[in-house]
């Protein structure tokens, strides 16, 4: 025990210490982790003992990692991917395999080890991703999305593939045998959701301490179920959390859940840095290099041509492509796996890793720097169209204009307010189902991202009066209002900012206005309590803001269903 304890002590200070130094050199916590094993294991300073009892508590940490990413997969978070990105999402997975099975054959590979290899090669990496968008503030861009809905794909995508390759090894009657414990699995799955999990929910539900409990057990009485089975650990948890993920409870059990997950994630990546067996063989090396360059250069490439296929431009394929040209750190469990069951070699595990971390450690600065390769690279892509994602409906000649970008909330209040005295307003928005509901209200609008060039060039900003940004990032509106002042040195300039410091550089690059809404909320908050004495007043407000929101949602029912009953109504005439 005392070893145990021992191994323990040594992993968390390892893994925090090179954990910090990642954090402040802004590489991403897996490769720290990794590196962190290799530090203490056989290969490094030799000071772990009992090497496996840490993989078993690692692979508890890969169970909580897919019991949470089941939480998530809600029906209303698989209805936001939309066909668009699920049907890009099953391309690239097909394509990137197919070509990472090719090039496996080419270095002799065998068959299994090639199959591998090319899942390896496909799935991208959703914590690297998620991170440097949000550090971005693009996760609600139109690449950013689309990369979401691809990654959340992938997801899916790999648990079936664990299910499948761990299970290759039996016969054609064990098979089937298989896969009808798999659907009990799933059965049961459904039918505690729908008849059992309800009635333990309204008895636990009033304790956090019992709900995350409960929780816990659902997800080790699947997991242990499917271990008996004869299948992975990861996936009954997998099957748990999917299980609750339509419950009102799954955000308090998930964010009650990720600290544990997190904990038992580090030792995993640790565990896996222990494990490297180093490259001695340098006929591995050239592979290592093709199958990197494979993902840095080439997936991107496939992925930014489906995208355009699917109707976006040119710099939404190009960043959604070259935001997920990384290894996934699925792809490391799903390699773990195989390893375990003996389809493929430990050395596979190894180049798994390098490339996981070369491409991590690249994918981060493509990420941060993905508008200035565009600017630089972007005219050499071949592929360019534009369907129904790139809509722009212009009635009439625009001269002395108002641009407006963003039109949700902020952007719809002040479309609504100009529209009364104006017709010369153009919106700028990347979400297609607003700019259907701007049409339907004979609104000039445009599809697209706010710094795509091609866009600010059919908005004739050169003629345009003011813009106005409710975009809330900031790398955004600085993009805007240089593209402005190149083009109208005259035009009104109106933007929102986060805080001081972002206002402050937008005034700088020339904005005319900018607008702090935490600042506003305070004033108008601060209002409010001075007011409180006086009830009439604080009735006549709320009464006000009751009026105005039933007015939005009303508005934003219009427009999400009025396209669609045009649409029938054309097509019935």
């Amino acid at each position: 025990m005392d070893a145990i304890l021992l191994d323990l002590s040594i992993i968390i200070i390892i893994a925090a210490s090179i954990g910090i130094i990642a954090k402040y050199l802004k590489q991403p916590a897996i490769l720290a982790y990794i590196i962190g094993g290799i530090i203490i294991g056989p290969f490094g300073f030799k000071l772990i003992q009992n090497v496996e009892f840490v993989k078993t508590i690692g692979e508890l940490g890969i169970a909580l990692l897919l019991f949470v990413v089941g939480l998530e997969l809600s029906a209303d978070r698989l209805k936001k991917v939309g066909v668009s990105a699920g049907i890009i999402g099953l391309a690239e997975v097909g394509a990137v395999t197919l070509l990472g099975y090719l090039v496996a054959g080419f270095f002799g590979f065998n068959q299994m080890e090639s199959i591998y290899i090319g899942l390896i090669l496909a799935f991208s990496s959703t914590l690297v991703v998620i991170k440097m968008l949000s550090d971005k503030k693009e996760l609600d861009t139109l690449h950013g999305r689309i990369m979401l809905g691809v990654l959340l794909v992938q997801d899916v995508i790999v648990i079936i593939a664990m299910t499948l390759l761990l299970n290759t090894n039996v016969s054609a009657m064990d098979f089937v045998e298989l896969i009808l414990m798999g659907l009990s699995i799933l059965a049961a799955a459904a039918i505690g959701a729908k008849f059992i999990l309800p009635l333990f929910f309204s008895k636990v539900a009033e304790s956090q301490e019992l709900l995350f409990l409960f929780a816990l057990a659902w997800c080790f009485l699947f997991a242990g179920a499917a271990t008996y089975l004869g299948f992975s650990i990861v996936i009954g948890a997998f099957i748990a959390g999917v299980a609750l993920a339509n419950f009102p409870y799954n955000i308090e059990i998930i964010g009650r859940v990720k600290p544990i997950r997190d904990f038992f994630v580090t030792i995993f990546f640790v565990a896996i840095g222990i494990q490297i067996v180093p490259i001695l063989d340098k006929a591995l090396l050239i592979p290592i290099v093709v199958f990197t360059l494979t993902i840095i250069l080439l997936k991107p490439l496939i992925i930014a041509f489906i995208v355009s296929m699917q109707g976006y431009a040119r710099r939404t394929a190009f960043l959604s492509g070259f935001g997920l040209a990384q290894v996934s750190e699925f792809s490391i469990i799903l390699v773990m796996q195989g390893v375990l069951i003996g389809h493929i070699s430990e050395s596979l595990l190894s180049v798994t890793i390098i490339i996981t971390a070369v491409t991590m450690l690249l994918t981060t600065y493509l990420i941060k720097y993905s508008n200035k390769i565009y600017s630089v690279v972007g005219h050499l892509l071949f592929f360019n169209r534009h369907t129904d994602h790139e809509i722009t409906h212009i009635q009439h000649e625009l001269n002395r204009h108002i641009v407006i970008f963003g039109a949700d909330r902020t952007g719809r209040k002040i479309v609504d307010s100009l529209r009364e005295f104006t017709n010369q307003v153009v919106v700028v928005d990347y979400n297609p189902d607003i700019i259907h509901g701007l049409i339907s209200r004979k609104i000039n609008c445009i599809c697209g991202d706010a710094e795509d060039t091609e866009i600010l060039d059919r908005l004739e900003l050169s003629k345009a009066y003011a813009i106005i940004s409710t975009i809330p990032s900031h790398s955004v509106n600085r993009a805007i209002i240089r593209n402005l002042k190149r083009r109208n040195h005259h035009a009104i300039f109106l933007s929102v900012a986060e805080n001081s410091e972002e206002a402050l550089k937008l005034y700088d690059d020339g904005a005319d206005y900018v607008i702090l809404p935490a600042m506003l909320a305070g004033e108008k908050l601060t209002d409010i309590l001075q007011n409180f004495n006086n009830p009439k007043i604080i009735d006549v407000l709320r009464l006000k803001q009751i009026t105005d929101l039933e007015k939005t949602r009303s508005r934003e029912l219009l427009e999400k269903h009025v396209p669609h009953l045009l649409k029938f109504r054309d097509n019935v005439k």
